[in-house]
């Protein structure tokens, strides 16, 4: 679903400077936090899982707020969708490690080419074939959703055929369908539709996984909010303005 959104001809213009304030926001956190997490008394792998979670928050949530009803785009909502987007690319790297260092068997880094190859193949798609379909099909957005639902299921299953997480499929899928900016307003909605439908029933499935917290669990908790609603920002506003960036940025 972000990927759908994310500029790429933007993020090529802000790319430098806001790859360096996500990694460097990602890397002061994710250290913080699994420092924290050592001392909580977990094992390194589960701190690692804590710190990870502190330094890369979804990017779903601001995104939304990004949006504006008259489609202006002022750069720093530009420097901050780039900036997730650094986080959400951080992300299925995290991702990709575990997949091939702590869940195989065996270690995999073969996962990595195969994935290159799937972002490779959806930055193809995206430049030279999905814009002249979203040509022919920008007055019927029925086929425009199910076009845009059969890339996502197709590259979740080119995925799972490849020995990667859906995760990668899907993040894959969300650059291959999107033209550069002014995107496809059709695909954009019918997506954004399906994104309504279905974030309730992920919130509901994970209430149902709900129990009475224990004081270890409530520490957890207040630390990761502590780190994605203030840590987080602070760190990203205090390096912006040391970079030069006003307030509003």
């Amino acid at each position: 679903l972000f990927g759908i959104h994310v500029d790429l001809k933007a993020f090529r213009s802000t790319g430098r400077i806001s790859v360096a304030v996500g990694v460097l926001q990602a890397s002061v956190v994710g250290v913080l936090g699994v420092g924290v997490g050592l001392a909580f008394g977990l094992d390194l792998l589960n701190a690692t899982y804590f710190g990870v979670a502190a330094a890369l928050s979804p990017s779903l949530v601001p995104s939304s707020y990004l949006d504006s009803a008259d489609g202006a785009r002022p750069t720093p909502e530009q420097r901050a969708e780039s900036i997730h987007f650094t986080e959400d690319i951080l992300g299925v790297l995290v991702v990709l490690g575990l997949s091939a260092f702590v869940y195989a068997t065996t270690p995999a880094v073969e996962q990595f080419t195969t994935a290159a190859g799937m972002v490779a193949l959806a930055l193809g798609i995206r430049y030279y074939l999905f814009h002249r379909l979203t040509a022919r099909l920008r007055d019927d957005p029925e086929v425009m959703m199910l076009v845009g639902i059969s890339f996502v299921i197709g590259f979740i299953a080119l995925a799972e055929a490849v020995n990667l997480s859906i995760i990668v499929g899907a993040f894959a899928a969300g650059i291959a369908i999107a033209d550069d900016y002014p995107h496809s307003l059709e695909l954009v909605d019918t997506v954004d539709d399906l994104e309504d439908f279905f974030t309730p029933i992920f919130f509901v499935t994970v209430g149902a996984l709900i129990a009475v917290p224990t004081l270890e669990t409530i520490g957890y908790t207040v630390t990761l909010v502590a780190a994605v609603l203030v840590l987080n920002p602070l760190i990203v506003a205090f390096i912006l303005l040391r970079t030069g960036f006003d307030g509003r940025s």
